[in-house]
């Protein structure tokens, strides 16, 4: 939480909402990169994107949403360079 706070930019006061990009090759189907708008506060590394998985998704083996049910147990979460993971 300190760092998130107390990050350039403004720290939560400027705090950056998590974006999600999409690979589009066929070779990198099914990733993506968590990541915010440059120049915003805030924080995302592998533990932010873990904890929010954590809290959000009850159990992992069957996670249950309105149109799709998801396996998340072989999830692999690396960080991939500086808020992008």
């Amino acid at each position: 939480w300190w760092r998130a706070a107390h990050s350039l930019h403004g720290g939560w006061s400027n705090g950056g909402f998590p974006v999600a990009e999409f690979a589009r090759s066929a070779a990198a189907r099914g990733s993506f990169v968590v990541t915010k708008p440059p120049r915003t506060g805030g924080c995302v590394t592998r533990g932010t994107v873990l904890e929010q998985m954590l809290y959000e998704i009850g159990d992992p083996a069957d996670y249950a949403l309105p149109d799709v049910r998801c396996d998340w147990r072989h999830v692999e979460v690396d960080e991939v360079g500086v808020d992008r993971v």
